[in-house]
């Protein structure tokens, strides 16, 4: 098993906290050492990141979606605070709302996101409250509709059940329509917050058995301190990270910190990536990679140079993104409900496998316009000339050399086999480099190994 040694077991760090890592990436973090590397990854603010400047909100379109989607997808390529953009995107999942009910206020969603990605490693208690307030949030989930005289239950139904405690974990349908009236008042203008006082009931409520003139802050405080979130946000984040149905006592163990720390992510992250169980067998190829991490994670690994491009050629890489995402099975800002994308298993239907395996056909010989992998550099790079490094090379960073004796040779029987079957003497030129090597990152990427984080 690769984490058996700890390069695997940084490497298993760098994949389950970011998006995977090039091999020049993994050689400085092996170096560096796990505690740096972790202290890094965990610190986004002290690092500073090529990926804000190069690709600001003011680059994107909001009368097309799709650049909206390409420029967090960039952003995710190109950064170098690979688990500050990851939870991001955990949180775009968890605390979810989708262009299509906000449509008009797209560029809400994009504040959302950067509220998101400021928050990511902070106070949960600050992402509740935040959201809570949240534009695109209010329009998504109706709570522009709360009024004193007729509340609105969508929001706060929502929060207990799928932001903060759980589906039925220690709420009553009469917490949720007193927390309603909480929250009569929060409305969203012109995509900026707005409470209006003649809207809000002002009236006593008793929510969790606690009774008093509650508002939505009130609520939110409550929700986070409730002894049935700190189970609940945890184990979310361990299966989104480590594997799926933790064991209680690891729940018991991270809820714990969850609580003594205040509510803080930064905190709970450190304990999840420092559990002996995230480093165990269980934990080894465990988690089905989404979409956005076959993705951004193929390009990471491959050093692939993102060229700015323009005009019709911005259209094709955008609409080529964009295809891939919608066959996969996961459209950044359009979760499919309240409650995100289940992932797992969910995530490997025929078609999604297919348009994993035709996205990796393009990427690999460079069809995407302003994308580009030089694999003559990353050959170069290596010394790598011989067929047998060249597979094991490949292999070792895609999937961690995890491939059966028999597809390792089949793999070198196709990199040293010609077009008609014949067998020759290997030779490393530029033909077999853009049509044997690039063929082997392709095949590569459709193991069932490489599916998996």
């Amino acid at each position: 098993m690769a984490l058996d040694t700890e390069r695997g077991r940084i490497a298993h760090l760098l994949r389950r906290a970011g998006f995977s890592t090039s091999a020049a990436e993994l050689d400085a973090a092996v170096a560096r050492g796990r505690d740096a590397v972790l202290d890094e990854l965990l610190h986004p603010e002290a690092v500073p990141d090529p990926a804000e400047a190069r690709y600001p909100t003011s680059s994107i379109d909001y009368a097309r979606p799709q650049t909206l989607r390409f420029w967090w997808l960039a952003r995710m390529i190109t950064t170098a605070r690979p688990l500050q953009e990851k939870m991001t995107l955990f949180w775009h999942g968890h605390l979810t709302s989708g262009l299509s009910r906000v449509n008009q206020l797209r560029f809400t969603m994009i504040s959302q996101n950067e509220f998101l990605r400021a928050n990511a490693l902070g106070s949960f208690h600050d992402l509740v409250l935040g959201i809570s307030k949240d534009p695109a949030m209010i329009q998504w989930l109706d709570n522009n509709t709360n009024r004193k005289a007729r509340p609105n239950e969508n929001y706060a139904r929502e929060l207990f059940e799928l932001f903060t405690l759980g589906r039925d974990r220690g709420y009553t349908e009469e917490d949720i329509r007193e927390a309603a009236r909480a929250f009569t008042g929060w409305f969203q203008r012109d995509g900026v917050f707005r409470f209006n006082a003649a809207e809000h009931d002002t009236g006593q409520k008793t929510i969790f058995g606690k009774s008093g003139t509650w508002d939505g802050g009130d609520v939110a405080t409550m929700a986070v301190e409730h002894p049935s979130t700190g189970p609940y946000i945890t184990a979310k984040l361990w299966e989104f990270f480590a594997y799926p149905a933790p064991e209680r006592a690891v729940v018991d163990q991270l809820a714990a910190v969850y609580t003594s720390s205040g509510y803080d992510m930064r905190a709970v992250m450190r304990a999840i990536f420092t559990h002996p169980a995230f480093y165990s067998e269980k934990a080894y190829h465990a988690v089905v990679k989404s979409p956005t991490e076959i993705v951004v994670g193929l390009f990471r690994s491959l050093e692939a140079a993102l060229e700015p491009v323009e005009g019709q050629q911005l259209q094709q890489l955008v609409a080529g993104l964009f295809a891939v995402m919608v066959g996969a099975g996961q459209v950044l800002f359009e979760p499919p409900n309240v409650a995100g994308w289940p992932g797992g298993k969910d995530w490997v239907s025929t078609t999604a496998l297919i348009t994993r395996y035709n996205f990796a056909e393009r990427a690999a010989r460079n069809a995407l316009p302003g994308i580009t992998i030089d694999v003559a550099r990353l050959l170069q790079q290596r010394g790598l000339t011989d067929a047998t490094a060249i597979v094991d090379h490949f292999a070792d960073l895609m999937v961690d050399g995890d491939l059966t004796a028999t597809q390792r040779g089949t793999l070198l029987d196709y990199l040293t086999t010609g077009d008609h079957g014949q067998r020759a003497a290997f030779r490393l030129d530029e033909q077999t480099i853009n049509k044997k090597v690039r063929g082997l990152i392709h095949l590569l990427a459709m193991t069932p190994q490489y599916q998996l984080a």
